[in-house]
């Protein structure tokens, strides 16, 4: 089975944002790293040169934020054919996602690709990662503005759904990839009193007052 992952993290690999604060037109920073995995222990023989799909960000349990997302391409994936992807509401929660729902035209989707396959990635474990791009989530509003926000927003990667899904490689073999690409796990922002604590090591609490990074925030 083919096997690419597009996973959305923090710069510190963290999944989880716990927010007190949090403000209008707060920006949270991402990135957008792709792995190949290949059958062999051989990480070498592993490499990418596209993928394309669209990025949401759902609201879960009635939603943390809303806001909307923009996307940038690292090169060498920002070659001939990629694309940040258009503005749209793909999931109907009133704000901005990337990509869209037509699965049988490229148009709009955010796409990479490199000239060649390039196995220039860190090597992890049964293949290769690659840092492709970055994201930024804008929030607009609010939501469940209470004490505690119960809900949470997830961001995350959305394969497209069509016989072409990208172009790597995995054991020395290039594939076109059907239905070898998938996501990773969702960041997740959620809004929590200002003394909470957070829950386990993968949490970023962060009180936001001023415009300085903070924990992926600006």
């Amino acid at each position: 089975m083919m096997s690419a992952v597009v996973d959305v993290r923090l710069p510190d690999g963290g999944k989880l944002i716990n927010l007190s604060n949090l403000k209008k037109n707060q920006i949270i920073k991402l990135e957008l790293w792709a792995t190949v995995f290949g059958k062999n222990t051989n990480n070498t023989d592993d490499a990418l040169q596209s993928l394309i799909g669209s990025f949401t960000s759902t609201n879960v349990s009635g939603g943390a934020t809303r806001g909307g997302l923009t996307a940038s391409i690292l090169g060498p994936f920002n070659a001939m054919a990629s694309n940040v992807g258009a503005s749209v509401d793909l999931d109907g929660d009133g704000d901005r996602d990337i990509g869209s729902k037509n699965a049988s035209l490229p148009d709009g989707f955010f796409a990479v690709r490199s000239n060649t396959l390039n196995r220039a990635g860190k090597g992890v474990a049964g293949g290769r990662s690659y840092h492709i791009g970055d994201l930024q989530f804008t929030v607009s509003e609010l939501l469940q503005t209470g004490t505690v926000a119960k809900g949470a927003t997830e961001i995350n990667f959305r394969p497209r759904a069509a016989s072409t899904q990208g172009v790597w490689m995995e054991d020395g073999v290039c594939l076109i990839g059907n239905g070898g690409l998938s996501a990773g796990a969702p960041v997740v922002v959620k809004r929590v009193a200002a003394t909470s604590p957070t829950s386990s090591g993968m949490a970023k609490s962060a009180a936001v007052f001023s415009s300085k990074p903070i924990d992926g925030l600006v």
